[in-house]
């Protein structure tokens, strides 16, 4: 019998949910680590309950020129989002 032309059935899920936070929240973990948990130095961001403090923050330039590629209700969703993960506290 010839195996060559045995095929397999990949069964692939018929609904999804797309979350808008965290596809746009998938940047911070360049930095903020894979789920918002840091392996660095970087704060961790997973759990963060005020997105919107913390960026715009005045000893935090850098978060401020982040969130200028974003609109408002971007970060709304990202904060959203953001409240959804576990910590590593």
């Amino acid at each position: 019998e010839d195996s060559s032309n045995n095929t397999t059935d990949i069964i692939l899920p018929t609904t999804y949910t797309v979350n808008a936070g965290r596809l746009l929240g998938s940047q911070c973990a360049q930095c903020h680590g894979t789920n918002g948990i840091s392996s660095n130095e970087w704060d961790s961001i997973a759990g963060e309950d005020n997105l919107e403090d913390e960026i715009f923050e005045d000893d935090e330039p850098i978060m401020s020129a982040q969130a200028h590629g974003y609109t408002s209700e971007e970060i709304t969703l990202i904060g959203n989002w953001l409240k959804t993960l576990n910590t590593n506290d």
